[in-house]
């Protein structure tokens, strides 16, 4: 059985994930194995989520901004999306991204599949 797994909650890990299976050879699973409840999100098994963490932790920045009091965050957030059109970013962004979207489908669906005991080590 699979160690400990990842809840997937992470949105930008998700795109991550997707976007580079291929390449860090990552296995979607269920977010829940106990309950597939065919979420249109995914985990990923532990060894490819280690791999997924050690490629961000090479190649991420953070920055962080003090909301100004009575400024509401979601026009902010709303406003910097579509001026700075990150590419991870479904929503807000003014465009439809549909690589992104097609390859995070591709990896909910393999988890919606995932069975114990079979094929990825189960």
């Amino acid at each position: 059985m699979w160690g400990a797994v990842l809840n997937g909650s992470s949105t930008v890990r998700r795109s991550l994930a997707a976007l580079l299976v291929d390449e860090l050879d990552l296995v979607p699973l269920p977010r829940n194995l106990a309950n597939t409840d065919g979420s249109a999100n995914f985990a990923l098994e532990p060894a490819g989520d280690a791999r997924l963490s050690q490629w961000m932790d090479t190649r991420r920045t953070l920055a962080t901004w003090v909301k100004p009091d009575g400024v509401q965050l979601n026009s902010v957030e709303t406003a910097a999306l579509r001026r700075l059109r990150p590419p991870l970013n479904l929503d807000k962004v003014g465009e439809p991204r549909e690589r992104l979207r097609t390859a995070r489908k591709r990896m909910a669906n393999i988890a919606k599949a995932w069975e114990p005991g079979l094929g990825t080590g189960g």
